[in-house]
């Protein structure tokens, strides 16, 4: 069945604007991070595989610019209209994440409210191509049954120790040069206790309007009683026409 949607130049990372980075891990703290599993497993409101009877999932793969197929999951609603065109989201993850991950989870809140979305797993991640495959990870969410997920054909071993070389391109990489160019109307959600508060601060300050900022007192991950899915909603439904 052929849908007509309408895609927006928007990019919407689950938890983009909270990123906090960690070079460094001693055994120490991996060791305290490995003691609270039990702990970290339960949290209030979390459900990252949470599973919609409102919605219908279809696998989809397409080619990038580059040529390397990229792999999603389509969640469409189940009462859609299918005469006329439909807005759609683009649900990009976590860094150090796959689409399993908090993606496919705002996908399908977000598809609950009437839009057709598209989780993706980036190139270089989850099912999509592209190599080297190696990953970060936040262990509290990625490591623990609230939110593990190992794609196909790779390994929990694999997605804990970022390449040598990924680290230094890491660094050199400046994602808010030139966001005053992003014309399109911009959304940041970010959490008041993140260590990455001021880069959430500075990227606001840079962007030119519309532009709005949302602050949360809640890791943005799967808390779906916390994160605020009904400011989401009005958001798109005001600019996606």
């Amino acid at each position: 069945m052929k849908h007509r949607v309408l895609i927006p130049t928007l990019l919407m990372s689950a938890i983009g604007a909270t990123t906090a980075f960690a070079i460094e891990q001693t055994h120490a703290s991996r060791n305290i991070a490995q003691a609270s599993v039990q702990q970290s497993a339960v949290v209030e409101g979390a459900d990252n595989f949470h599973k919609s009877d409102q919605v219908t999932m279809q696998r989809v793969t397409f080619k990038n610019q580059y040529d390397m197929q990229v792999v999603g999951n389509l969640f469409i609603p189940k009462d859609l209209e299918q005469n006329i065109q439909n807005p759609a989201i683009i649900v990009g993850h976590p860094m150090g994440a796959v689409k399993e991950q908090s993606s496919n989870l705002y996908a399908q809140k977000l598809a609950e409210q009437g839009f057709i979305t598209l989780a993706i797993d980036l190139s270089f991640w989850g099912e999509s191509e592209g190599s080297p495959r190696n990953q970060r990870e936040f262990f509290d969410f990625y490591r623990t049954p609230r939110g593990e997920f190992t794609p196909e054909g790779s390994s929990p071993e694999r997605t804990t120790k970022p390449t040598m070389t990924s680290v230094v391109r890491f660094m050199n990489y400046y994602p808010l040069e030139r966001i005053e160019e992003i014309d399109r109307p911009l959304l940041f959600i970010a959490c008041t206790d993140a260590h990455s508060r001021e880069f959430s601060e500075d990227a606001y300050n840079r962007a030119v309007e519309p532009k709005e900022i949302v602050w949360v007192h809640v890791d943005l991950y799967d808390r779906v009683n916390l994160i605020p899915f009904d400011k989401l909603t009005s958001f798109f439904t005001q600019h996606l026409q």
